[in-house]
């Protein structure tokens, strides 16, 4: 169950160019977040910002009792929260959503792991706890260029990682998709998971949909983060509509239209 609570900043600094990650003391959330999960933040000491920002859980660690998370400052909001200093308690509800289904992925699964952006984040909680259930995790990280690239280092911890930039300057030149098709095409995987922009999503569900249990992480404008007022929907396959927030943010590959 969410729970509504003000956890203190622990740290925060810039992972790259306009994205930041900061930390939170949150001994009760991270015993029960789970990977895909996410977090509505209340921008402090704004009133102006009423409504919450929400943001997926990078990491949970449960021996420190703190989570994780990274966002791109894209206006006055996220500008706010870069100024927020170590100690200051945020107002947070969470944790929100349907995470990634992996309590039934066994030791020795071969798993593929594909993100993008700010996409990339909550894979790194996922593939930690791929790796503590003894998966065989490869990821492919998308990036615009080396300058804009983070996280990489973490996820080489969990597994084999394959890197894409957008202009060759960081691993293979082009986005996820050609690397897909040019690297992995002969590899073996039993589950797909996905997080990042609409391209990122469409060539996974296109590409293994029909292989494999495929999961998308679908990334949207939120107002109330809890399912009650239809600003994130995506449309489905059965001609319904589903709510991002409460619905997903993952679903089946094979589920929804992107």
């Amino acid at each position: 169950m969410p729970q509504q609570q003000l956890l203190p900043i622990v740290a925060q600094h810039q992972v790259a160019p306009e994205i930041y990650e900061m930390i939170l003391t949150a001994p009760d959330l991270v015993q029960t977040a789970q990977p895909g999960q996410f977090i509505d933040v209340l921008v402090p000491d704004h009133p102006e910002h009423f409504l919450r920002r929400p943001f997926a859980i990078a990491t949970c660690d449960a021996k420190q009792g703190q989570i994780s998370f990274t966002y791109r400052v894209k206006g006055p909001g996220t500008e706010a929260m870069v100024a927020c200093q170590v100690g200051t308690s945020l107002d947070v509800l969470g944790p929100l959503g349907h995470g990634f289904p992996i309590a039934d992925v066994t030791p020795g699964t071969p798993v593929l792991l594909v993100g993008g952006g700010t996409g990339i984040p909550p894979l790194l909680g996922l593939a930690q706890r791929l790796q503590q259930q003894g998966a065989q995790v490869t990821t492919v990280l998308g990036y615009r260029s080396q300058a804009e690239s983070f996280y990489q280092d973490r996820f080489a911890k969990t597994g084999e990682v394959c890197i894409a930039s957008d202009d060759g300057t960081l691993g293979f030149h082009g986005h996820v998709g050609l690397l897909m098709a040019a690297q992995l095409t002969e590899r073996h995987f039993e589950r797909a998971f996905a997080c990042g922009p609409k391209g990122l999503l469409m060539a996974v569900k296109n590409r293994y949909q029909a292989q494999m249990p495929t999961y998308l992480s679908l990334e949207s404008r939120m107002a109330c983060g809890i399912g009650a007022c239809y600003a994130c929907v995506t449309p489905t396959t059965d001609h319904e509509l589903k709510k991002i927030c409460s619905d997903g943010p993952v679903f089946p590959a094979q589920e929804v239209v992107l």
